[in-house]
């Protein structure tokens, strides 16, 4: 079984599988479960962020990226949520007010995560975009990974972590202060969530 007719075709063409035995399963989103939610329900879910984020501080302060490379095992070891950015001084609200990526998954290499960088290199490419993002100073490009590094896949968590290196050093100066990795090494949850009461 495949989900979808291009590993179907490689499976029949390069390791010569009988065309009868493979199966596409097609992917789906099940719109009856997964719904809009409302404008409180996001509010909510953006407050919960930020507080996994900041620890229940006012602010997040992204870790400048080389600050990130230059301590990275001890990152990796520890894994505690962190937002990326290209500097530390200028502090990240989850308020509503920005585009965030969602990339729900674990940290590896077969997820291609960093294709995301080049979908952003695009959308600030684009003639609309870039006039309403000079608009909304405001407004920032945030990737949101939720998932841990998977087992086995540290140097490709390093690899995707200098592409996002590579992908701010090549945005305009007054793009790259505004566009952001945010980790959540699969936590949910942090102590100040507990005791703000957040389930």
């Amino acid at each position: 079984m495949v989900i979808n007719p291009l590993q179907r075709l490689k499976l029949i063409r390069q390791y010569g599988i009988n065309p009868i035995s493979v199966k596409i399963i097609n992917t789906f989103v099940d719109m009856n479960k997964f719904k809009p939610v409302s404008f409180e329900r996001r509010k909510e879910i953006l407050l919960k962020l930020h507080y996994l984020f900041s620890n229940g501080k006012k602010a997040i302060y992204p870790v400048a990226i080389d600050t990130f490379i230059g301590e990275f095992d001890h990152f990796q070891n520890n894994q505690q949520p962190v937002i990326l950015g290209a500097i530390s001084d200028k502090p990240i609200y989850f308020d509503g007010s920005n585009l965030i990526v969602l990339q729900p998954t674990r940290i590896l290499y077969r997820k291609r995560i960093e294709k995301n960088f080049a979908l952003f290199k695009s959308l600030l490419q684009d003639r609309a975009y870039r006039a309403f993002f000079k608009q909304n100073p405001h407004v920032n490009i945030i990737l949101l990974i939720s998932g841990p590094v998977s087992v086995g896949q540290n140097d490709y968590f390093r690899e995707l972590i200098f592409k996002f290196k590579e992908m701010l050093a090549s945005l305009p100066a007054t793009y790259k202060r505004r566009v952001f990795l945010a980790l959540k090494f699969g936590k949910e949850t942090c102590e100040a969530m507990n005791r703000c009461g957040f389930s």
